[in-house]
């Protein structure tokens, strides 16, 4: 009867454990998910910072050929 009881026992300490295994792997996909969405974020922002540049600077040649700044 004992050796049943340390048996179970056992088995709910490796199962503990895997769950802890389990629950590490979901954290670093989370944190690996959140590395890509700031790279994103980060991609995205640049790109619209780029293209208001040109696009203000296109503006700004607009108006410097058009002869209101001449």
């Amino acid at each position: 009867m004992q050796q049943k009881t340390l048996a179970v026992e056992a088995e709910k300490a490796r199962v503990a454990r895997s769950n802890e295994y389990i629950d590490q792997e979901l954290k670093e996909k989370a944190a690996q998910t959140d590395v890509i969405k700031s790279q994103a974020d980060s991609n995205r922002d640049l790109s619209e910072g780029t293209k208001t540049l040109l696009e203000k600077t296109g503006d700004a040649e607009v108006k410097s050929q058009s002869g209101i700044f001449k």
